[in-house]
């Protein structure tokens, strides 16, 4: 297959692992896989992520991380691709503070 650009490989692996997570997780939260950085190379995989409740943010993290292997194997196997990346899973900051902006100004909008 052609090779894929650097924002569909990194699309393409967000849609795998976000399939996987649902498939894997134990109904605890909610892992929403928001977004893939790939750096120039493409070996090196950046995945950001959100959690609901907040209170699993902790085990959804270690989970990812001790399923990272299996998650390279499933990208390997539906992705043909020269190079899988090797990946790191973060905590989506961004996404957590744009959150709970929201939640500020749905109370304020509430309040008049």
């Amino acid at each position: 297959m052609s090779e894929y650009k650097s924002g569909q490989v990194a699309e393409r692996v967000r849609e795998i692992v976000s399939k996987y997570v649902a498939k894997e997780t134990n109904g605890k939260s909610i892992i929403t896989i928001t977004t893939v950085d790939l750096n120039n190379h493409r070996d090196h995989a950046s995945v950001f992520f959100t959690v609901l409740p907040e209170s699993e943010e902790k085990p959804a993290l270690d989970f990812l991380k001790r399923k990272r292997t299996e998650i390279r194997k499933t990208i390997m196997k539906e992705m043909p691709i020269a190079r899988i990346p090797f990946i790191e899973f973060f905590i989506d900051k961004g996404e957590k503070l744009f959150r709970k902006i929201t939640e500020i100004e749905m109370r304020e909008k509430n309040q008049d």
